[in-house]
């Protein structure tokens, strides 16, 4: 079975995580974190590039991502939360290679500046509807009149109906856009935010480990809150 992400990858993306201190030091110290992980995986790589469990560096920094997912990564920023960005992907993680697909269209057009609302967006889709192989206003029209009988055209005059006309009216009239894949429009629902940063991540996303204690959690939360206070594109 082929699998969801791009390049026959296991997983959405990765971060290149750099250490802040460091690098504003001159050096260039950072590893690649693949997501979703876990809290022991997260500990071992900031303890590797020098920050936090007794290091004298405590800020990170994400240089780069790759990432398997189409559309997204121009929505990653460099001071984005280790924890929301596992949230993410354990979010994609759950979805079919149709979801996947959807959403890759969706976050085309989906206006955001935050990860926080990419994550609310994962139990959103049905707010959008999306209509793959439908790259053009002629298809549009074909799909509208043949397919979902919106107007009832006479089969001997359907040669001489324009199609394109009718698609093009329908998707200003619905504020739709066309993509490379297909088709997307708003149903009109609202979003409804399931996550909220203020309330924490739900307890089946947070990071977890076998030696995660209290103690460690707190530190490593400190430093996502530090993280919280900028956000660059």
């Amino acid at each position: 079975m082929d699998n969801k992400y791009r390049n026959e990858q296991s997983f959405p993306f990765e971060a290149f995580i750099v250490n802040l201190g460091m690098y504003n030091k001159g050096k260039l110290i950072g590893e690649w974190l693949e997501f979703p992980t876990t809290y022991d995986k997260v500990q071992e790589t900031l303890n590797r590039i020098g920050i936090g469990s007794g290091n004298a560096y405590e800020e990170y920094v994400i240089f780069d991502y790759e990432c398997h997912i189409d559309n997204l990564y121009s929505l990653l920023g460099e001071y984005e939360r280790i924890d929301e960005l596992n949230y993410l992907a354990m979010k994609l993680d759950e979805m079919d290679k149709g979801e996947i697909e959807k959403f890759e269209q969706v976050i085309k057009v989906f206006v955001t500046d935050s990860l926080e609302d990419l994550i609310n967006l994962t139990d959103n889709l049905e707010k959008f509807n999306y209509y793959p192989d439908v790259t053009s206003e002629k298809d549009l029209g074909h799909l509208y009149i043949d397919e979902y009988k919106q107007m009832n055209v006479p089969d001997d005059i359907k040669m001489y109906f324009d199609y394109e006309a009718y698609g093009r009216d329908a998707s200003i009239n619905e504020g739709g856009v066309f993509t490379e894949k297909g088709y997307i429009n708003d149903s009109g629902a609202d979003i409804q935010k399931e996550y909220e940063r203020k309330k924490g991540i739900p307890d089946e996303y947070k990071l977890k480990g076998q030696d995660c204690e209290q103690s460690g959690n707190q530190q490593l939360n400190n430093m996502q809150r530090q993280q919280m206070l900028g956000k660059g594109r």
